[in-house]
């Protein structure tokens, strides 16, 4: 019989982890791709050293989420955002602005592709 109440708490605990784990992983690359389309926006009005500092933010922001996320996920596809999201300032800096909308662009599929992978899924799930 104790066997059964452990192996019990033990689901219940087992699921409101991957529950809070899912949530953190849509808030931070919501949080994220908000961010990335609002420092896009502003470049599009033409104030680039504005954007170079939310881009700065958005780098910064993204390693305080990268802490958390790297407890539970595969550090490849974390490594990748990494990359993208670190050449968004330089880009604003050299007015690359062709450039830096694609990497914005490619920051936002990299991110909405890490959230849907959270997602429980037929998909994810076989």
């Amino acid at each position: 019989m104790n066997r059964l109440v452990i192996i019990g708490i033990l689901a219940v605990l087992l699921g409101v982890v991957c529950n809070l784990g899912m949530h953190t992983t849509l808030q931070y690359t919501d949080n994220m791709i908000q961010e990335l389309a609002n420092a896009k926006s502003v470049s599009v009005s033409g104030d680039y050293d504005h954007a170079q500092e939310l881009c700065k933010e958005i780098k910064e922001d993204w390693q305080g989420c990268h802490e958390v996320l790297c407890t539970f996920m595969p550090h490849a596809r974390l490594e990748a955002i990494d990359q993208t999201l670190s050449t968004l300032p330089e880009l604003c800096e050299t007015n690359s602005i062709e450039q830096f909308y694609s990497e914005c662009d490619r920051g936002s599929v990299q991110l909405e592709y890490l959230k849907e992978s959270e997602v429980p899924t037929l998909q994810n799930l076989f």
